[in-house]
């Protein structure tokens, strides 16, 4: 990468004999460098790390500038102290970077440093799907610009056409993107990929599967339509199916976090969670911060589905220790709620002592599981921390079981309001969920929502509809799967007469 830029180098004329000063120029944040502070003594502090994240960066000294700094340093006395300035490259992951610089940054400087690295790397698909899920508000159209922008590069990335589609402003009209598939697809009618792409952005479920199922037929190697199709499969309960079709993926796509997800969905579903807790023990140990993340959920989910409790429990904690998360208690009392929770422990100290206004919001989902939503209401910044779809039908279903009607029509019309800003499957779920006739199984078929979420919709509806309450609550826990939220709430209302 080159770049032309006018610097001026200044320094204090003492400075130059007393200190090493150090100036960088990191074109467009191509590298990640960071500042470490280093403790040598008999029993050392910890040393601090600073990320330099802006593009020109000056140091007022450096002790050692790019090169490897000693492990351990003779000092006078146990009580004695060296402290030494190191700068050099992270040897982090791209995708972990980029979350640590979006929590500790300006927002755009993140996006900077992600969009940089894409450039150069454009299939580097771990980057490119939290660039774009982690994009809020303002930022949306500097992030759809980017994508938008790399979409027909060749060879063209289905991960990259991923990312573009679901960025929130361009689900909601993606119909508008149909033409252009269309024209593509006009000049290479037998790319399998373009086939899959514009099934996507199909303007209902069976002009999505026409297209998935071309693309698949075109290519049965390519992974991507398979993977669409055992989407609907497990949409549908068809956990058999779905686990076929994603074979047909498992080279192609293993590393993705979409068919990661499904085929760990899929693998519980079938009573295959034991077989597949070894990967997961040894994916833990990534060193991908973002890619470890995933798996100790996936970790805790599969060990709890086999009923081992406290080996979920051990396994987290001693990686939060090998990791150092363990450091931070706000880390530890967030893994500690989502341990509470895949394990069924409704009863914890710290809610039966606590007062709503104090309680974190990250106890939210066991307190609607223990049948409180008007604790959680009273939860300083709650709202802002549940304002998804599925958390506020979630807070519907939690009013209606407790026969607070009045509270659980409020919050199913918050969410229906929400997900009217989303996709065509989104839509049409809010038209089910405001109408005054109950769906069809054909019609619940032709919705596709994020599986671990229909059953909260399915018990939504079964609450409105008690003529079908029956069928839809077999549904739901036929979807039950995952013991992440809000799998305890689900189950709480299938068995509720």
């Amino acid at each position: 990468m080159t770049q032309t830029s006018e610097i001026t180098l200044q320094s204090g004329y003492w400075t130059r004999w007393t200190s090493s000063p150090l100036w960088i120029y990191n074109i467009a944040n191509v590298a990640a460098i960071s500042k470490d502070v280093l403790h040598y003594a008999a029993n050392p502090r910890p040393g601090e790390s600073e990320v330099l994240s802006k593009e020109f960066s000056y140091v007022p000294h450096a002790d050692y500038a790019f090169e490897t700094p000693p492990n351990s340093m003779k000092v006078k006395g146990k009580n004695e102290e060296i402290t030494k300035i190191h700068v050099g490259t992270e040897a982090v992951p791209p995708s972990s970077l980029f979350m640590g610089l979006r929590n500790s940054a300006e927002p755009n400087v993140a996006l900077t440093f992600a969009e940089g690295h894409l450039k150069r790397n454009p299939r580097d698909t771990a980057l490119l799907q939290i660039y774009a899920q982690n994009v809020v508000g303002e930022h949306e159209p500097r992030v759809a610009a980017f994508l938008k922008e790399g979409l027909w590069r060749k060879p063209i990335s289905v991960p990259w056409h991923r990312a573009y589609q679901n960025l929130d402003s361009v689900a909601a009209n993606e119909a508008a993107l149909v033409p252009e598939y269309d024209a593509q697809l006009a000049q290479a009618p037998g790319d399998a990929m373009l086939l899959y792409l514009r099934g996507r952005v199909g303007l209902d479920r069976a002009d999505q599967l026409k297209y998935y199922q071309l693309a698949d037929a075109k290519d049965p190697q390519l992974g991507w339509p398979a993977m669409g199709l055992a989407f609907d499969a497990a949409n549908r309960g068809d956990w058999g199916e779905a686990k076929r079709l994603c074979e047909k993926g498992a080279g192609p796509l293993s590393n993705d976090p979409s068919y990661r997800y499904l085929w760990h969905l899929v693998r519980l579903a079938v009573g295959e969670a034991g077989a597949q807790e070894p990967f997961y023990r040894q994916q833990i140990q990534s060193p991908d911060l973002v890619d470890a993340l995933q798996t100790v959920y996936q970790l805790a989910d599969c060990l709890a589905a086999q009923g081992k409790f406290n080996d979920a429990r051990q396994a987290v904690n001693q990686w939060m220790a090998n990791t150092g998360l363990a450091r931070s208690p706000e880390t530890v009392a967030r893994f500690q709620s989502m341990l509470d929770y895949v394990c069924g422990d409704l009863d914890p100290v710290r809610l039966k002592n606590g007062n709503p206004p104090s309680l974190p919001t990250r106890d939210i989902d066991l307190l609607l599981a223990r049948g409180e939503p008007d604790r959680v209401a009273k939860i300083d910044g709650f709202q802002t921390a549940f304002d998804g779809w599925s958390e506020m039908l979630s807070m519907s279903l939690a009013y209606s079981l407790v026969r607070n009607r009045v509270e659980a029509d409020r919050w199913r019309g918050l969410a229906c309001d929400k997900l009217r800003t989303g996709d065509g499957d989104m839509r049409r779920a809010a038209d089910l969920l405001t109408r005054e006739t109950p769906p069809t199984d054909a019609e619940l078929d032709g919705i596709v929502l994020r599986l671990h979420e229909v059953p909260v919709f399915l018990c939504a509806l079964a609450q409105k509809f008690p003529e079908r309450k029956t069928e839809l609550n077999q549904r739901a826990a036929k979807l039950n799967i995952s013991r992440q939220a809000p799998y305890l709430l689900v189950k709480r209302a299938v068995g509720m007469p």
